[in-house]
């Protein structure tokens, strides 16, 4: 059977393409990380029996696509790949024959293709809706329905922005506003400053109230603060908070180091040049340095184990040297001379660069 695969996330794609190699039963023909991209091809002529569809893309969905393919009259299945609860997609009237969560799992997946064979379709119950937060490269929240459509937060300034983002920094941690105040305006006077504060909160709260989390937001007359603490009618995520529960845990089994992978998009509030938090950003990569070397010990003996881990760190930690000139150890072991001069001219742009 032919597959297409349609997800905006590289390492996602990259697994899921493996997984189906060792199960041997599916050949991947097209891959898109554009879902406009996806579309245009699927509007011609396709040979295709299967599509695996990311639930949560930019500007369109996966549902989107797969309403498309039905509008098309064309007999090609459907497997929704999706990082948040069960969506209830049979709520779209679209025939999926069932849903992977993020990070597949082989056994998973092999029962999605067991279904796949059988032609069986898959009847999916409606789960909570979710407020998603992502921090690493970059601030991005998300209020993602039961029925999967996604709402993305719209900041009123940038300083909304910046508020929202030094409060999920500190979650669970009341603020004092004149520490807030310090570092969101550390050059107004008192009273201008204070102004600046309660309008800035106001935005906020407003934009919290339009996706129904204003609970979220607990404030009074000295503190403010992001609450995990209440009981939600929607799951609460924070990227971060999945990080650092994987990386405690020292050691994790497969799955959870492709979760950690998938996570970690780049540095912590990477491209918000927030100076308050460079601290944990470099906390941040630290930690999964550290976490990077410890696993490379543990299987440095298997070179096709530690080649992916290498090519992972690199492509994650672009400013640590160390595990570019291992990785290059290993291709020069294998005289694979073409990523050997890729690998040397990137080391070159990084301490370009660092």
């Amino acid at each position: 059977m032919k597959a297409i695969i349609v997800d905006d996330e590289p390492l996602a794609i990259k697994r899921l393409e493996r997984l189906l190699e060792e199960h041997g039963t599916i050949e991947v023909i097209e891959v898109f990380h554009s879902p406009k991209d996806a579309i245009n091809h699927l509007s011609g002529i396709i040979d295709c029996d299967v599509l695996f569809l990311d639930v949560s893309m930019p500007e369109i969905t996966g549902i989107d696509i797969a309403k498309h393919i039905i509008e098309l009259n064309v007999d090609i299945k459907v497997i929704f790949v999706t990082a948040h609860s069960e969506f209830a997609i049979d709520a779209f009237d679209v025939s999926a024959v069932d849903y992977l969560m993020k990070p597949i799992r082989k056994e998973r997946l092999a029962k999605a293709l067991g279904k796949l064979q059988s032609g069986s379709v898959v009847e999916v119950k409606k789960q909570k809706d979710e407020f998603v937060v992502n921090t690493f490269g970059g601030l991005k929240a998300q209020f993602v329905d039961s029925t999967g459509n996604v709402t993305t937060l719209k900041w009123r300034t940038t300083k909304t922005k910046e508020l929202f983002a030094l409060l999920i920094d500190n979650i669970n941690v009341e603020l004092n506003r004149s520490y807030v105040i310090d570092i969101l305006w550390p050059d107004f006077d008192s009273k201008k400053a204070y102004a600046n504060l309660n309008t800035t909160t106001y935005y906020l709260a407003k934009s919290l109230k339009s996706i129904g989390a204003e609970m979220l937001l607990v404030k009074d007359k000295t503190k403010i603060g992001f609450t995990h603490q209440v009981s939600l009618e929607f799951d609460f995520k924070v990227d971060f908070i999945k990080f650092d529960a994987i990386i405690s845990k020292g050691k994790c089994n497969s799955d959870e180091c492709v979760e950690l992978f998938s996570i970690y998009k780049g540095p912590y509030l990477g491209q918000e040049n927030y100076l308050w938090s460079y601290s944990r950003q470099a906390l941040m990569e630290n930690r999964l340095r550290a976490f990077i070397e410890t696993k490379y010990e543990t299987i440095k003996h298997n070179e096709l184990k530690s080649r992916k881990l290498l090519t992972l760190a690199v492509e994650k930690l672009p400013n640590c040297e160390k595990f570019y000139t291992q990785l290059l150890d290993i291709l020069k072991a294998n005289n694979e001379e073409d990523l050997i001069k890729d690998y040397k001219n990137e080391i070159g742009v990084m301490r370009e660069l660092y």
